[in-house]
């Protein structure tokens, strides 16, 4: 059953919003998985801003519905990465497209629309 409901899901998967959000969620982890210096920065940012869960999770591409952690995740830390995408927006190009993605007003609707769909499956999920 959770594996017809993921599949059912998975056709969301070509809709161009959805794509866009997966490359936002994507470009997300990788800017700060692959520096460690981002991560001690975004760390100490999430500490002085007194927030929990310090880290970008990761979108595991097999199943659709586990877009839903790092979804949550980028709302919870959404404040956090505009600030530290302002301040690296000077020196990085790649936080530049990074902020203006998170300023995306299609993205952020799109995830607000997202976000309880995903809650939704997941405990449908769940109950299978």
């Amino acid at each position: 059953m959770a594996h017809r409901t993921n599949l059912a899901v998975q056709s969301l998967s070509s809709l161009l919003l959805v794509i866009h959000l997966e490359h936002l969620l994507q470009t997300l982890h990788n800017y700060f998985a692959h520096s460690p210096k981002r991560h001690l920065e975004f760390t100490k940012l999430v500490e002085m801003l007194e927030t929990k869960e310090n880290k970008i999770i990761w979108n595991v591409k097999a199943r659709w519905i586990s877009m839903l952690s790092p979804a949550k995740r980028l709302m919870a830390k959404y404040k956090t990465l505009i600030v530290k995408m302002t301040l690296n927006n000077l020196t990085s190009q790649q936080a530049k497209q990074n902020y203006e993605h998170l300023c995306d007003l299609q993205i952020l609707l799109g995830l607000a629309y997202v976000l309880p769909l995903l809650e939704f499956v997941h405990v449908l999920i769940k109950f299978a």
